[in-house]
């Protein structure tokens, strides 16, 4: 693959009933979440997929699905008929009341799926570069996301954002969660072993590691922590509220975006 960039195909879908890129975007999804990380034994589609605001993204490799993501654009529509402000899903778990007092217009960023032979390639790139070509002359400011905090146990979930907080990766703009979360009474999916929680004791919170995904969105999109984890029962994991300002990326993480997409081959 090295010395042969990446097909990208980002595609915005208004009704996505046999459209090959979503079906696509589902076939990795379940890949990813089912088979290969056993988050869930379920397919995973919900009723947010098929709404005119809901944009697939999908990164082919060689004509190989790699990546996806969903992008879902505020709707007033959707916000009248199941509630909240911007008719976001995060809405189902999260008061984002505050962001709309800060001026933000948020689209979510979800169901981010990376093939597990992709996880250390350009690919991840390509796919967080896909989402924000996606968002641009949408007239959103701002992504919001919950990201999978690879554990289902509360005190490395508690740690993480401690972590978080230390590595200055906070937000000034709060949001609360709607009820409290309820952990399984048998954790398994520890994520810090017995030389993290070392660390943890010296309070050398600064040197310990974050979960993959919520690493990716703080250092390449700029994003922060919005709030407290929260218990995820449809994933089994804790995920972290995260917030991001498009006129915040980094500048090192919009000039490989603009390298990008001089190579870049989409679908009509």
């Amino acid at each position: 693959m090295r010395g042969q960039p990446p097909r990208v195909i980002t595609v915005a879908l208004s009704s996505t009933s046999g459209q090959r890129i979503f079906k696509d975007a589902l076939a990795v999804r379940n890949t990813v979440f089912r088979d290969e990380e056993h988050l869930s034994t379920r397919p995973d589609q919900d009723e947010y997929d098929e709404l005119p605001s809901a944009t697939h993204v999908v990164v082919y490799v060689n004509s190989e699905p790699a990546a996806a993501a969903r992008l879902l654009l505020p709707s007033e529509r959707v916000a009248r008929t199941r509630g909240g402000h911007f008719g976001l899903p995060l809405e189902q778990l999260l008061d984002l009341a505050s962001l709309k007092s800060a001026g933000m217009r948020p689209a979510e960023s979800g169901r981010v799926a990376v093939l597990k032979k992709y996880r250390k390639s350009e690919v991840i790139v390509w796919l967080l570069a896909s989402i924000y070509w996606a968002s641009r002359n949408t007239g959103v400011n701002a992504w919001v996301a919950a990201a999978n905090g690879e554990t289902d146990v509360p005190r490395d979930a508690r740690l993480i954002a401690r972590v978080a907080s230390a590595q200055q990766l906070d937000s000034p703009v709060r949001v609360h969660a709607l009820a409290p979360s309820s952990p399984p009474a048998n954790p398994a999916a520890a994520f810090y072993n017995a030389a993290h929680w070392e660390l943890a004791r010296q309070s050398r919170f600064s040197e310990l590691p974050l979960p993959g995904v919520l690493k990716l969105f703080t250092q390449k999109m700029g994003a922060r922590l919005m709030g407290s984890p929260l218990y995820i029962p449809e994933f089994s994991r804790w995920a972290y509220p995260l917030c991001a300002w498009l006129n915040e990326i980094p500048r090192s993480t919009l000039e490989q975006f603009d390298a990008l997409a001089q190579s870049a081959h989409r679908a009509p």
